[in-house]
């Protein structure tokens, strides 16, 4: 498989055992895999392994993966991490209005 979207859809039968039984184990591996293809969407998905605490508890990692597909200016990426710097996500970021701006700016600037 070299398809981003391939291979996310087989980390989504794995998640939800479509298929096959779940594993979150290779549901996790195949979310890196498509991850580092550089799709913006996967990107973006891959941080529900981390938010939603799939096999993982990483509260940092998740933000990194928002921040990514923000750098790639994806919408619900720029959107996400504005309201992380708003709003101060878990002692992650610190609350800054400024950056906050920024990236909403960014994110309108379409």
């Amino acid at each position: 498989m070299n398809d981003a979207i391939e291979i996310y859809n087989v980390e989504n039968c794995y998640r939800n055992g479509i298929g096959t039984e779940k594993n979150e184990q290779e549901a996790f591996s195949y979310y890196h895999k498509s991850a580092n293809m550089e799709n913006i969407l996967v990107i973006y998905l891959v941080r529900i392994c981390y938010k939603q605490k799939i096999r993982v508890e990483d509260d940092n990692k998740a933000f990194s993966y928002y921040l990514k597909s923000a750098e790639m200016r994806f919408h619900y990426g720029l959107n996400q991490v504005s309201s992380f710097y708003l709003y101060e996500y878990k002692n992650i970021v610190e609350k800054d209005k400024h950056k906050a701006y920024i990236y909403l700016k960014q994110d309108h600037n379409f």
